[in-house]
């Protein structure tokens, strides 16, 4: 779990965390948000199923997936590092 401060609109703001995973596309690790978690409920599968809820969990997710920190922070979780350079034609992604 990934601890996230969201920000909608400047008028919510929550602490929640994020489920994530990592997947390998074209030899590139792509990270999903699988859940966002806020006082231990997942807004997506709220016991209510009100839409707000959904909205909610859908604009963290639009946010989280450009977050260069979850991202960054999510393949770190996953055990993943980058070897080389960025010009190094040898350079690649690697798992432990």
């Amino acid at each position: 779990m990934i601890p996230y401060h969201a920000n909608i609109d400047d008028l919510i703001y929550l602490e929640c965390e994020l489920d994530c995973s990592v997947e390998w596309q074209n030899g590139e690790p792509v990270v999903s948000i699988d859940s966002i978690i806020v006082d231990g409920i997942n807004l997506e599968q709220h016991p209510t199923k009100r839409i707000l809820f959904a909205m909610i969990a859908a604009t963290i997710r639009q946010q989280a997936e450009q977050d260069d920190s979850v991202i960054e922070q999510a393949i770190a979780d996953a055990g993943i590092s980058y070897t080389g350079h960025p010009n190094d034609p040898h350079s690649r992604w690697v798992q432990a």
